[in-house]
């Protein structure tokens, strides 16, 4: 499958979870879908977001972020 394809089936299978408005759990195991996965697929346009902004700020990036998590702040001295 080439990444257009993907991400057509992807996008698909979120929206189809959309409109049966089905918890992602109760929609995940009849497709046989791991949860994981299908949540990484909701959230692939957000992953290394905080990254690409920290480093638009000039600030050096080592590692990654995980989805929908903001690095933690350095402790006030």
């Amino acid at each position: 499958m080439d990444t257009t394809a993907k991400d057509i089936f992807r996008q698909d299978h979120i929206s189809a979870r959309r409109a049966s408005g089905f918890s992602q759990t109760a929609y995940c195991r009849p497709q046989q879908l791991k949860l994981t996965t299908f949540t990484y697929w909701r959230l692939k346009p957000f992953v290394g977001l905080e990254a690409r902004k920290y480093s638009a700020m000039g600030a050096v990036v080592i590692g990654r972020v995980s989805p929908g998590r903001v690095p933690p702040r350095p402790a006030a001295r």
